[in-house]
């Protein structure tokens, strides 16, 4: 298995406010999280960074304890609310730092499976030979205007809430967590997790070509070149897991 990860300040932003971490604790045993802040030009920046720490030292403290792979899941979710109990307590301990939140997605890669929690509108996909899929839900206005035939997904990218979102870590005291297992195929597969300043820049067939054009190592760089030239206007995130062993 192997990383390839790049985060960037895009072309407009004066701050990055993604964050991102990743580890391999044992061979066949990956996490990695990713996240999006929102709030302000102090706010943003915190909340990521918060959430970042908080869930990357929750999965390896519970896989150093021991953590079997049926119990995953609920250590993701319980990862990702109470990373959402400490960005709110933090806010609201701080007048300046009010409203702040953060996107969250935290991926476990264990036993040959992949497992997922998040919360707005940072996604995942895999991508093997042969296709591209995207496996996770936007909580985004979007992504409901969408489910509800109000608009199409071509005219969500750029419709103008395109960057509102539904749900996101510290903006309550209470968060709703989805979550997603997917098992690995025997070919190799990719992947990949971002922030909407790349998924709102390329569609899922544009990021599919970059993963069938170039090598592994020049993917995030790529990625993010190509969201760079079609927008830009947001920070852009890429993380991708290469699973060399195709799962066998």
């Amino acid at each position: 298995m192997a990383f390839h990860a790049k985060t960037d300040i895009g072309l407009v932003r004066k701050e990055n406010q993604d964050s991102f971490a990743l580890g391999e604790l044992e061979p066949g045993l990956a996490w990695a999280v990713v996240c999006d802040g929102m709030g302000g030009p102090c706010g943003g920046k915190l909340a990521g960074e918060i959430a970042v720490e908080f869930i990357s030292e929750r999965i390896k403290k519970c896989f150093e304890d021991g953590l079997k792979g049926k119990s995953v899941k609920n250590m993701l979710l319980s990862a990702l609310e109470g990373a959402n109990h400490k960005i709110y307590e933090k806010a609201e301990s701080d007048p300046n730092l009010k409203g702040m939140g953060t996107t969250a997605i935290a991926m476990v890669i264990f036993d040959k499976e992949l497992y997922l929690a998040y919360v707005g509108d940072s996604r995942a996909y895999i991508i093997d030979e042969k296709d591209i899929k995207l496996v996770t839900r936007d909580h985004s206005l979007v992504q409901l205007l969408i489910e509800t035939g109000e608009i199409s997904e071509e005219s969500a990218k750029t419709h103008p809430q395109r960057n509102v979102i539904t749900r996101a870590l510290g903006v309550s005291d209470n968060v709703e967590v989805d979550f997603r297992q997917e098992s690995f195929g025997k070919g190799k597969e990719f992947v990949l997790l971002c922030t909407d300043g790349l998924s709102n820049a390329l569609t899922s067939d544009e990021i599919f070509e970059v993963f069938e054009t170039y090598k592994a190592e020049n993917l995030a760089d790529t990625l993010i070149e190509k969201a760079k030239r079609e927008n830009g206007s947001d920070n852009i995130t890429a993380v991708i897991y290469e699973n060399i062993s195709g799962g066998k």
